[in-house]
């Protein structure tokens, strides 16, 4: 990488995100899809031109990156280079098994390519359209960004906007600078808060890490607004309460410590249009106390994690190192991922006679860590999706799928159900 012309520092978070995807112990753990779904006249060739646009017009897709010869640093270029767009001339047998092989086939973060398309025959003028990306170059706010331009360029509602690689370059390197400081100003309270000796893993390591199991737990629209007025009333967020019940919902003892790790956007407000990946790892700690409820837990620990979160700038993978030097369990900082997601579910755009609808909530083909809890807001409900590796056992995901729809029930002071997934 040192070279290639014009290369720029990575964020540490983009950093960490590279070495993650070389110790990954499944292939194509980091990859990512967006899905859209094309009805209307639109050739195989007007759609490959579309995704092609759709590159040459985002900074982001056009990432390299690499390790820089003389620092050692994880470095990024822009790329010319025309994006891989693989067009079917028929329909497949099995389309669902078919789009999740494809995106589990690993890129070479190391240099490569970034993204690459899959276009395939779903019936008369019916096309699905695969955008496959490495997380090192989008997050979930470019999850819908990504969706609306793909959809739009499709479609022909908007015109393609000219690049702007200057303000994906000062946005990289503002968050750099943020995680830097981090570094010198917040490392006393991240060491302090994060004591090596205290971590308790809450899952055995079961099985190998190739199956992935999901459920989804669904609290209708009445449970998602008791939920509402249960956090009101403890004064946090609804995303602090959720929290909380995942903590409350894991197996360990009596005065024991749980950590979550929450997925948390760096980026500022005024740069929420610009793709890219922009989000860090804040661990979120909790004490527990027998006998409470997941309530009561939020309530004790809420201040703390106002504090962890605003000190999202700090790099994950310092923290996870100060674990392993301390002699904890690394994976005690990283077994368990939150998140919660507040944005629509869909997008739709239809245009002298073409419709493109992307469905936002697309499961991960492999888990990044044992067990994942993705919540979303969906049409006044709230979706929880529970994703586990093969880490644990189908008996352990069920268990804990079980204890955290109590948990929340709890909160809602009604009943929330299990789905069946495939």
């Amino acid at each position: 990488m040192a070279l290639m012309q014009g290369t720029e520092r990575a964020t540490l978070a983009q950093a960490a995100l590279f070495f993650a995807d070389e110790k990954a112990e499944a292939a194509g753990a980091y990859n990512l899809a967006i899905r859209v779904e094309v009805r209307g006249p639109v050739t195989a060739a007007d759609l490959a031109a579309a995704c092609r646009l759709l590159v040459a017009t985002t900074p982001a897709l056009r990432v390299r990156t690499g390790i820089d010869g003389w620092t050692g640093e994880i470095v990024y270029c822009f790329s010319d280079e025309t994006p891989e767009v693989d067009v079917l001339a028929e329909p497949v047998a099995d389309t669902e098994a078919f789009i999740a092989a494809r995106t589990m086939l690993p890129f070479e973060v190391d240099g490569g390519p970034l993204v690459r398309f899959l276009s395939l025959p779903a019936g008369p003028e019916h096309t699905t359209v695969v955008l496959i990306v490495h997380h090192l170059v989008y997050d979930w706010i470019s999850h819908h960004l990504l969706a609306e331009r793909l959809s739009t360029l499709i479609s022909g509602a908007a015109a393609p906007q000219p690049p702007d690689e200057d303000e994906y370059v000062r946005l990289v390197r503002r968050i750099r600078a943020a995680e830097e400081a981090a570094l010198t100003e917040d490392r006393d309270y991240w060491y302090d808060r994060i004591q090596p000796s205290a971590m308790l893993t809450p899952f055995p390591r079961e099985g190998s890490a190739d199956t992935v199991l999901r459920r989804i737990i669904t609290a209708d629209p009445a449970a998602a607004q008791g939920i509402g007025r249960s956090a009101a009333s403890a004064g946090v967020s609804v995303f602090k309460l959720v929290s909380a019940a995942v903590h409350h919902a894991l197996p360990v003892p009596d005065g024991g410590v749980t950590v979550l790790g929450a997925a948390a956007s760096q980026r500022p407000a005024a740069h929420a249009p610009v793709v890219g990946c922009f989000v860090n790892e804040v661990p979120m700690p909790a004490h527990r106390e027998g006998g409470e409820t997941a309530v009561d837990l939020v309530r004790r620990e809420h201040p703390r994690w106002s504090d962890d979160l605003r000190r999202r700038h700090y790099p994950f993978a310092d923290l996870a190192a100060h674990v392993r030097r301390g002699g904890g369990a690394v994976e005690a900082l990283n077994q368990v991922m939150i998140s919660h997601r507040r944005q629509q579910q869909s997008v739709e755009h239809t245009r002298a006679g073409v419709t493109c609808t992307a469905e936002l909530d697309v499961p991960n083909y492999a888990a990044k860590t044992p067990l994942s809890v993705r919540f979303f807001e969906d049409g006044g409900a709230l979706g929880c999706e529970v994703q586990w590796s093969g880490h644990l056992s189908q008996q352990s995901g069920e268990h804990y799928t079980h204890r955290l729809a109590e948990s929340l029930a709890q909160c809602a002071g009604r009943t929330v159900r299990i789905e069946e997934t495939p």
